[in-house]
């Protein structure tokens, strides 16, 4: 479980590092949203990482690593959007925000030794996983300040919710998951309400920012990746 954690801290990444790159990288920009860049180099970095999210064999098809690549693509052009839009409206993650969450993190391990082990053993320095951090925070600070309000779960909606999921004609593979969520409480049914209200206004909301900022992907660097 910590072990996907850590991978998924990864995968959901926006690297800085363009200006460590040669000096041809502009010649080598995957994407850009105004002056945020991710280079081919990233997009490689993040692909090697996403692929150990996987069994061997899955990436080894040439199929199944192009849908993996196709998804890296959308959720690196994502977190662009997100990280443009925040510097914009002057979002930002605290000193303060960015430690607690490391000691939030820290705490769910028995030992600290237990936490360098699985950073060593996906060969990540506490840094650049502190780095990657602080991103996907900053992602969730945005979600929370312009998605969250926006957010309401009525009676209604918690009604349709159990005609949806309880009815006795469910399909064995559903029963057993309207099971689960007939046994939690009200307040964890509205959570999971909330939760999925939130990735539906989500996925409107990044449709309407992709209007706003000019997503530039050079598809000619993206055939030779594919390919």
């Amino acid at each position: 479980m910590k072990r996907s954690y850590i991978l998924v801290l990864f995968i959901l990444i926006i690297t800085s590092c363009s200006g460590t790159e040669d000096k041809n990288s502009n010649k080598n920009i995957l994407i850009q949203i105004k002056e945020n860049k991710l280079t081919v180099s990233d997009f490689r970095k993040a692909l090697e990482i996403s692929k150990t999210a996987y069994q061997h064999n899955f990436t080894q098809n040439k199929n199944s690593l192009a849908s993996v690549q196709e998804r890296l693509l959308k959720q690196l052009t994502e977190e662009l959007l997100l990280k443009t839009y925040a510097k914009d409206k002057k979002i930002y993650i605290s000193d303060v925000e960015l430690k607690k969450e490391i000691d939030r993190i820290k705490a769910e391990y028995p030992d600290n030794a237990i936490f360098e082990q699985m950073l060593l053993e996906n060969a990540v320095s506490f840094d650049a996983w502190k780095e990657r951090l602080k991103v996907r925070i900053l992602m969730e600070k945005v979600i929370k300040i312009v998605i969250h309000p926006k957010i309401k779960v009525t009676s209604a909606d918690m009604s349709e919710f159990y005609k949806k999921y309880y009815k006795n004609d469910l399909k064995p593979d559903k029963k057993k998951m309207a099971k689960i969520r007939r046994e939690n409480t009200n307040a964890l049914l509205v959570q999971l309400l909330r939760k999925k209200k939130t990735e539906e206004l989500y996925n409107k909301w990044i449709d309407e920012i992709k209007t706003v900022y000019k997503v530039k992907i050079n598809y000619d660097l993206w055939k030779k990746i594919t390919n």
